[in-house]
């Protein structure tokens, strides 16, 4: 038996910048890191709003990121 679920937000650089800024990563950094430009991660800050969201939120959303690829697994891969 086979469980899959959407990965698109672990492939997403936009989502991962958010989760990186939640952990301390300056937006330089970000952008270096991600190969992306830093005007666009800073824009995708502002824009986001990644300086308001909730405590509680930013919690939520690392936990998905983080149980989403075992949910891809295979059950022989558990094994």
């Amino acid at each position: 038996m086979t469980i899959t679920t959407d990965t698109t937000l672990l492939h997403d650089p936009r989502r991962q910048a958010a989760l990186l800024y939640w952990q301390g990563f300056s937006v330089p950094q970000i952008a270096a890191m991600l190969q992306m430009k830093r005007p666009t991660v800073q824009s995708w800050k502002q824009r986001d709003g990644w300086d308001s969201v909730a405590p509680i939120s930013r919690v939520e959303m690392s936990l998905e990121a983080r149980l989403t690829p075992a949910h891809h697994q295979t059950a022989e891969n558990r094994r």
